[in-house]
């Protein structure tokens, strides 16, 4: 449990603490000043910090952090944080002595992005009570983690926007991201008009460079339609370039593309499997006797398991394969 817990975008609840020595006795506190650093350990520096800290009963050794609302804005994640006080005589001393304070800043469900399971679904599916919130964070981490890992078997699932480049010389190119076609859904794939992403408006489209010059092709339905600039696209995300009077031509030199490519809704073997995949995983995690597997459990031992799929997660993901794209 961490010792404190926040979520991001808010400035509340202050942060109230209490700083002692390793004996338990308050060090001299008086015209000291103390700042509050929070870091993850996987980042290369601290986080850039704007709210304020203060020793608010130099006897008791309590003081407090109150957040700033850039401080927690956009920062969902795990943090090892303590107190930096500068004495009365200049000297520094770091607080608590041994070890570090544990922050955890929880996704406010206003600015979080679309998940491939809820955790409502994930916390039955795990026989975690409803009223249990001690595992929420960590298990909201493990949904994030599943994305990326179940969308590189099945290919895209949340329609996203994707940015890429791509050499010419030929007629054709073909998009690395496409949708697989799975039963009971319509797959997403669009390479034209402008798209929401985080707030911000972005151009779908295809432009090509010609010498120094960035070329928008326009994208027509048929070959009839096609023009000195423009391209053709399908289903399966090939884009063809197209010339004047129906022909084909040659991409002349390198290409952007910025498209979009998704699933309508998410299939209903994909909600199975990636839940599956979370009990895989969250039950490997725990302590013996509280719901580890054993390596019998589900998992094909004579063969090597690629990243954390269980065989069994494998297979219900197997009907959404993405097929694999040609360069």
């Amino acid at each position: 449990m961490a010792d404190w817990t926040i979520k991001a975008g808010d400035t509340g609840p202050i942060y109230e603490d209490r700083i002692t020595l390793e004996d338990g006795t308050v060090p001299n506190l008086t015209g000291a000043t103390i700042a509050f650093t929070m870091r993850s350990y996987a980042a290369a520096a601290a986080l850039t910090l704007t709210g304020t800290a203060t020793i608010t009963d130099t006897a008791t050794g309590d003081v407090q952090f109150a957040p700033s609302l850039a401080d927690t804005t956009g920062r969902a994640g795990q943090y090892m944080a303590l107190w930096r006080v500068t004495l009365a005589d200049a000297s520094t001393m770091s607080f608590p002595t041994r070890g570090y304070l544990s922050v955890t800043i929880e996704e406010n469900l206003i600015t979080a992005g679309q998940q491939l399971v809820s955790l409502p679904e994930a916390k039955e599916y795990l026989g975690i009570n409803s009223g249990d919130r001690a595992h929420d964070a960590r298990l909201a981490r493990y949904i994030r983690a599943a994305l990326p890992t179940v969308e590189n078997i099945c290919g895209p699932i949340i329609p996203k926007v994707y940015d890429e480049w791509h050499r010419g010389g030929g007629p054709t190119i073909q998009i690395r991201r496409r949708p697989s076609s799975t039963y009971g859904t319509t797959p997403v794939l669009g390479f034209e008009g402008v798209v929401d992403v985080d707030g911000d408006d972005v151009t779908l489209g295809v432009s090509e460079y010609i010498g120094s010059t960035l070329h928008p092709l326009t994208v027509v339905a048929s070959p009839s339609l096609g023009s000195t600039y423009s391209c053709m696209t399908d289903a399966l995300g090939t884009i063809t370039r197209r010339s004047g009077g129906g022909g084909v031509t040659v991409f002349a030199h390198d290409v952007h593309v910025v498209y979009q490519a998704g699933q309508s809704s998410i299939p209903a073997n994909v909600t199975e499997g990636t839940l599956e995949l979370l009990r895989a995983n969250w039950h490997t995690t725990r302590p013996t006797g509280v719901g580890r597997m054993s390596p019998a459990d589900d998992l094909d031992t004579a063969t090597p398991l690629h990243f954390y799929v269980p065989r069994k997660v494998a297979e219900m993901l197997a009907p959404s394969r993405r097929a694999p794209s040609i360069a």
